[in-house]
């Protein structure tokens, strides 16, 4: 699932491979903005069919891949749970 998150961003922003991988906090060191931020939540609320709520989210969420991935798998328990 973790390469699935880093294809999106390759995919859905103008980042680089490099980018993704060296940085330690993509919108901190100006890689990502709140346009790309935006067309993330759309892509990998599709992608993972969960719903994401951009006054729910932070910046934390977005610092990385890791951070990504582990928001995702958040989102994905509470959807679960609620279904159950």
């Amino acid at each position: 699932m973790e390469r699935l998150v880093k294809t999106i961003l390759l995919s859905k922003s103008t980042l680089n491979e490099k980018d993704v991988c060296s940085s330690n906090d993509l919108y901190g060191d100006g890689l990502l903005d709140s346009m790309d931020i935006f067309v993330l939540i759309d892509e990998i609320s599709a992608e993972y069919n969960i719903e994401l709520n951009p006054i729910d989210l932070t910046r934390k969420d977005f610092k990385n891949v890791e951070s990504l991935f582990k928001m995702i798998q958040a989102k994905q328990e509470q959807t679960t749970k609620g279904n159950n």
